[in-house]
């Protein structure tokens, strides 16, 4: 099986990739949902690692992209396997001894994938990024990528990181041909942080998606003479995690924490101590209390009364207000005194030197278009394809969750997942015999 991820690619994109060659072919031949809600909030690391393992964020454990830190500027990534609760589709494949490639999938760092380049960021001042990577991934297989790193990459530009992704991809199926790869592609993601929903340059790269779907599959082929994996034993699945929403301007909660008192700052205004803190998931925006708050259900009870007083201030850029048990419904972080969604054109910062800012204006952080919001909203779906051995021809579902994928996933491949939120989509299968 090989999971391609088109990060923020969403149903709204079907119109264009159903024309092209080759994400046109598999449609024909396999099944598509294009309906599929993702997660709250609708990020990449939540969605991801819900998509591994049919669970929502408050059951996986990730239920944002970086950790609540409220004293560091720039906080750790969610990237290690040790966050996730639970199993995974790549942890039973690995105990049935099935060979894994993990290219850029988020949270794999540490995970003992076979083949495992992990998608790491280095924060702290010590880290290097190349090292830090070597470490959480798997060591020999990061080093023999060097030579197409060396030719393909300019950083994490864009479409120059999926130039090398696609290179590692294709050299791994002709090297190890590994029973299960896991594949993450930013551009599209990238390129509308950068640009907005629908730029050209939003079609450009999803033809460049649609070219390394055809690589992909070319070199498949190629593996057939002499393998026990055939073509008509082999699922390609595709399928988005999220879709991006247009911004003009942000939003600062900690600003009015910071004005009533309920944080405080240094000099360079990094939080000091706070009694409540707010943590960004750009669309969406977590509050915290503090732990020894939360201890008391009567300190608990009066702040919460308090910040919806506050947060009356941000009205204008706020559509609602979840309470932690609307949150935890939703799937988001239980943990949280209370969950704000943006509404459309804003998104939210962790900054608290202001309360509003047009996006023009931000020298960091600036997106013309961004994610995390509520994914039920109109136009916000992403979908799901698979094509290929267990894939129905002509399947269709007319709406599922992202955590219906995983198990769905697994039982193509003839695995079980515990204790997953979601349900096998029999809709779209065919897996008589």
């Amino acid at each position: 099986m090989v999971v391609l991820s088109f990060d923020a690619v969403g149903a709204e994109d079907l119109s264009v990739l159903k024309k092209l060659p080759n994400f046109g072919w598999l449609c024909r031949q396999g099944a598509l949902c294009e309906n599929v809600e993702s997660v709250y909030p609708s990020i990449t690391y939540p969605a991801h690692t819900t998509i591994i393992t049919g669970r929502k964020p408050c059951s996986h454990g990730i239920i944002n992209n970086t950790c609540f830190q409220p004293e560091r500027e720039n906080p750790d990534w969610m990237s290690s396997r040790r966050w996730i609760r639970g199993t995974t589709l790549y942890d039973e494949a690995l105990k049935r001894g099935d060979r894994v490639c993990s290219l850029l999938w988020p949270v794999t760092g540490k995970s003992g994938i076979t083949y495992n380049l992990p998608e790491i960021h280095a924060v702290r001042p010590w880290q290097n990024l190349i090292m830090k990577t070597i470490m959480d991934g798997s060591a020999g297989y990061v080093l023999s990528l060097l030579p197409h790193a060396l030719k393909e990459l300019k950083g994490v530009r864009e479409p120059e990181l999926d130039n090398f992704l696609e290179k590692a991809a294709v050299d791994t199926i002709m090297r190890y041909n590994p029973e299960l790869m896991m594949i993450h592609f930013l551009d599209v993601d990238a390129h509308r942080h950068q640009l907005g929903t629908a730029h050209p340059e939003i079609r450009r790269a999803l033809k460049r998606l649609d070219g390394r779907i055809g690589r992909m599959m070319e070199a498949l082929a190629k593996t057939e003479a002499g393998s026990c994996h055939r073509m008509e034993d082999t699922t390609v699945v595709v399928l988005g995690d999220h879709y991006q929403m247009d911004c003009h301007t942000v939003l600062y909660p900690n600003y009015l924490l910071k004005k009533h008192g309920l944080l405080h700052v240094d000099k360079k205004g990094r939080i000091t101590d706070y009694q409540a803190a707010a943590k960004n998931c750009d669309g969406s925006c977590y509050v915290y209390l503090h732990p020894d708050i939360r201890k008391r259900s009567d300190m608990t009870e009066e702040l919460t009364r308090k910040l919806t007083e506050i947060f009356q201030e941000l009205s204008g850029g706020i559509s609602r207000i979840f309470s932690a048990r609307e949150a935890a419904e939703q799937g988001a972080d239980d943990a949280c005194v209370m969950l704000l969604e943006a509404k459309n054109g804003y998104y939210f910062l962790d900054d608290c030197r202001r309360l509003t800012c047009p996006v023009d204006q931000l020298e960091r952080h600036r997106m013309k278009a961004t994610h995390g919001y509520l994914p039920s909203l109109p136009k916000y779906q992403t979908f799901f394809l698979a094509s290929g051995y267990g894939a129905k021809k002509g399947g269709a579902c007319s709406a599922m969750k992202l955590w219906d994928e995983a198990p769905t996933l697994a039982r193509i491949m003839g695995l079980t997942l515990p204790d997953t939120d979601g349900c096998v989509r029999t809709e779209l299968l065919d897996l008589d015999g």
